[in-house]
């Protein structure tokens, strides 16, 4: 979505494990300027160029995390996400993402277990999978 400006997916279901919301998604990328439409069974979202935001997931999602910080980097602008997951997939995809060229500033963990990734801003090149992972750093915020 964030390379072409559209996207289209039919509606989710029939997990085996539960029941796979994906709102968080769809808000994410709301929140950097996509226009979200669920209709005859399938989300279709769009936008000329996503916007770089700051958005604070309601709960920690592992794929929502990835999906928005993939969208994130080909945002114009920077891109403060909040209350990410901290699983070792995450990270690695955060490493991946700025050695194929992406700009990040990571913070330390917060006391509640949510962790904030930011400056997602540049674009992305092709790149090897064996990133190593970014140690946080204790920057202050901008």
């Amino acid at each position: 979505m964030a390379r072409v400006g559209f996207a289209r997916v039919s509606i989710p279901g029939g997990c085996a494990i539960g029941a796979r919301p994906i709102d968080l998604h769809l808000k994410g990328l709301e929140r950097l300027g996509a226009k979200i439409v669920q209709e005859h069974g399938y989300i279709e979202a769009r936008a000329q160029k996503l916007k770089g935001a700051r958005y604070s997931f309601d709960k920690i999602t592992v794929t929502g995390t990835e999906d928005i910080l993939m969208a994130a980097v080909l945002a114009e602008g920077e891109t403060i996400l909040e209350n990410c997951a901290r699983e070792p997939e995450v990270v690695d995809l955060a490493a991946l993402l700025v050695k194929m060229g992406a700009t990040s500033r990571a913070r330390e963990p917060l006391p509640s277990a949510s962790k904030v990734w930011t400056s997602f801003t540049a674009r992305v090149t092709a790149s090897s999978p064996t990133a190593s992972r970014p140690q946080p750093s204790s920057s202050p915020e901008p």
